[in-house]
């Protein structure tokens, strides 16, 4: 395996966004901190945000 690549295939998810950017940050945010906590680390989702 290549040095710096992930261990996991990581899929891109998508969501909408919610009905004001706050609430779209929020919904990133918590995505985000989900992740972190599997991952572990920096991780972040690979996430498209379509508002």
């Amino acid at each position: 395996m290549p040095t710096g690549s992930r261990p996991l295939h990581q899929r891109t998810i998508g969501i909408l966004g919610g009905s004001s950017n706050v609430a779209t940050g929020e919904y990133y945010r918590l995505i985000n901190e989900i992740a972190n906590a599997q991952l572990g680390g920096w991780d972040i989702a690979e996430t498209l945000i379509a508002g």
